[in-house]
């Protein structure tokens, strides 16, 4: 056995990452009603395949796409799937509402559908929900309407980079959502932490169309917002955005947080 196989003896609860000592190990063979089960943490499935036998300890985590663009929705999938392969992924696409978001009146449209379509009764699988925009769509409305903890983009990812840095400034695609940022970052308490809000002219959706082009917008604007701001930390912010996360952390000084694996990690967090 390795450390990288996960140990379960069903039904017994607790659910071992590392080899376990040979006194537990004999006794469960020892009781033939309880069966090993032993998966490999690399599988894409491990999460799930741990769940499906009775191991309760898996989170099953539903990240949620506001957006109808059914690709960014299979990108943050693996996102997820690597970051937390421990974890049991279900990446849902909005039924309708805009291609991608990208102004206050689709903000608002795509919040209205994702009321509409995550409810108690569609939701009773999930033990959280990541709603994967960066301008937390109906986030405040289905923390009261749902009882599992509901986690915005935004609100997380400034949360997470509050913790790494005393202050923080925004990069983002699409300069109509500096003022909807703004008015976030009031709304979650978060205006003294965020340095300077700025933005690429071209919005997640259409940056994706042209990564080189998008990639030396996102680093002449990271380093403008480095030497002229003297900001300490960036967060990236958007889906749309989250591929260029590695590339542009390659070509700049400034340490850099991804919006979306930024989210997982202060969910990750939370679950302990």
């Amino acid at each position: 056995m390795t450390h990288n196989c996960a140990v379960h003896a069903a039904p017994v609860s607790t659910c071992l990452d590392t080899q376990p000592p040979d006194y537990p190990l004999k006794k469960v063979f020892e009781q033939s009603h309880i069966s090993i089960l032993i998966v490999n943490k690399n599988s894409a499935h491990f999460g799930e395949t741990l769940r499906k036998n009775g191991c309760p300890s898996v989170p099953h985590l539903l990240i949620y796409n506001p957006n109808t663009n059914t690709d960014i929705t299979h990108n943050i999938s693996q996102m997820a799937k690597s970051t937390l392969p421990a974890w049991e992924i279900t990446a849902q696409t909005a039924p309708s509402g805009p291609h991608y978001i990208a102004t206050k009146e689709d903000l608002e449209w795509a919040a209205n559908i994702t009321e509409n379509t995550l409810t108690p009764n569609t939701t009773i699988p999930y033990d959280a929900i990541l709603i994967a925009c960066f301008g937390d769509p109906a986030v405040a409305t289905l923390k009261q309407n749902l009882t599992i903890p509901i986690f915005g983009m935004a609100e997380t990812s400034f949360a997470v980079c509050s913790q790494k840095t005393a202050s923080f400034s925004i990069l983002t695609g699409g300069e109509e959502w500096i003022p909807l940022l703004m008015t976030l970052a009031h709304n979650t308490g978060y205006t003294d932490k965020i340095n300077i809000i700025s933005a690429i002219p071209s919005s997640g959706a259409h940056a994706q169309k042209k990564p080189v082009q998008t990639l030396k917008a996102l680093g002449e604007t990271a380093r403008n917002l480095t030497h002229k701001h003297r900001t300490p930390h960036i967060l990236l912010g958007g889906t749309g955005l989250a591929p260029f996360y590695q590339d542009l952390s390659n070509i700049i000084p400034t340490p850099t947080t991804c919006s979306f694996l930024g989210s997982l990690q202060g969910i990750q967090e939370h679950f302990g």
